[in-house]
């Protein structure tokens, strides 16, 4: 048990800087919204926009605003939520909680926020992807495959989200369908090697066993290397 909430802290930290990314065209206009709230201080903000920001988020400086999409620590999950709040139509607002819950490995806390965007925002693939996710490694998969399905056909070129489903396939015995997702998955990511190891297992379901060596063989590579070059940022 604890090896396998091992492999899910460590791929909840993988997963976690895939779709920050993604996040930017939402900042400029979640900041709008907020300067809006009159009720939350100035003193606040400039608490979470890096005034007295952790050492986490120092190099966040540059771009205040990422930094309360991302919700890096308690004070900018507080404002964010008190945001959500006044704004209950707001469904960027909620969607930065909720992202802000996931950076914090806060998964569960993270679901109820992405639901409430999930409806509002009917047509964000990141949001309806990160849902799937959130709902998939708490252990909700059918619901997850509903929201991973949407979200890979809002943006079909969107790696992360065909991971998900294969993952998603493969806890359901869907091994066929999981190798189709996961062959996406991989194409679109091709330096992945979290996505090539849940490949060469969905091989190896189905009997593909030259097949399942080799993606195995690619994954170990792209793992290596990962290992390599955090070394050498230590």
């Amino acid at each position: 048990m604890s090896r396998q909430l091992g492999v899910r802290r460590s791929t909840l930290s993988v997963e976690r800087f895939r779709f920050q990314s993604s996040q930017r065209p939402r900042l400029l206009s979640l900041f709008r919204i907020v300067l809006r709230q009159r009720r939350i201080s100035l003193r606040a903000w400039g608490n979470v926009l890096g005034t007295r920001s952790s050492k986490r988020s120092a190099g966040l400086k540059l771009c205040p605003t990422k930094a309360v999409t991302l919700g890096h620590n308690e004070a900018t999950l507080n404002a964010i939520a008190k945001t959500a709040a006044l704004s209950p139509d707001s469904g960027e607002i909620f969607a930065s909680l909720g992202f802000g819950y996931i950076n914090l490995n806060r998964v569960l806390q993270a679901i109820p926020p992405l639901q409430r965007a999930a409806k509002l925002l009917p047509q964000d693939y990141l949001v309806q992807s990160q849902l799937g996710y959130c709902l998939l490694i708490t252990g909700q998969t059918d619901a997850a495959i509903g929201y991973l399905k949407k979200g890979a056909s809002l943006n079909s070129k969107y790696g992360p989200v065909w991971e998900h489903l294969g993952v998603a396939y493969k806890k359901q015995g869907r091994n066929r369908d999981a190798v189709s997702a996961l062959e996406t998955a991989t194409r679109l990511m091709p330096s992945s090697h979290v996505a090539w190891k849940h490949l060469a297992e969905a091989y190896q379901a189905t009997g593909r066993t030259a097949d399942a060596q080799r993606a195995a063989a690619r994954a170990q590579q792209l793992g290596g290397a990962v290992a390599k070059a955090s070394k050498k940022k230590a």
